[in-house]
């Protein structure tokens, strides 16, 4: 059995600090495999959270995440993160009002291959993803 001490808290979002961590043991982040996910109008801290990401805990990727933010149908706000080699690939923002609905677009590069992970859609918190 692993101690509490050894566990790792992994924080997934704008400010760390705001959000509820996802905590796993050392033996199961590396179980943990790339995921991808959106979220939209997260209430946290003050602010509605809007953001797409693509992760896998302990294990960097070249990684490339597009959010898309629409309100009333009309792109209110878009950005990629462009290629990094990281565990966590982050594209968001935090809002004072609600209401947006948000797409992404999740993709991988291994050598010279780059190939689509996936897309997302949000029109909430999406927890059940977490």
């Amino acid at each position: 059995m692993i101690s509490k001490s050894k566990q790792v808290a992994v924080l997934v979002g704008a400010l760390a600090a705001s959000f509820n961590p996802l905590v796993v043991t050392e033996a199961e982040a590396g179980a943990i495999s790339l995921s991808w996910l959106s979220r939209a109008n997260c209430w946290v801290g003050g602010y509605y959270f809007n953001e797409s990401l693509s992760y896998h805990v302990g294990t960097a990727h070249k990684l490339w995440t597009y959010s898309g933010q629409y309100r009333g149908g009309k792109l209110e706000w878009g950005k990629n993160t462009g290629w990094q080699t990281t565990w966590r690939s982050y594209s968001g923002r935090q809002l004072k009002t609600t209401g947006l609905t948000v797409y992404g677009n999740h993709w991988e590069a291994k050598g010279t291959t780059m190939h689509k992970l996936g897309s997302t859609y949000a029109k909430n918190c999406n927890l059940s993803q977490w």
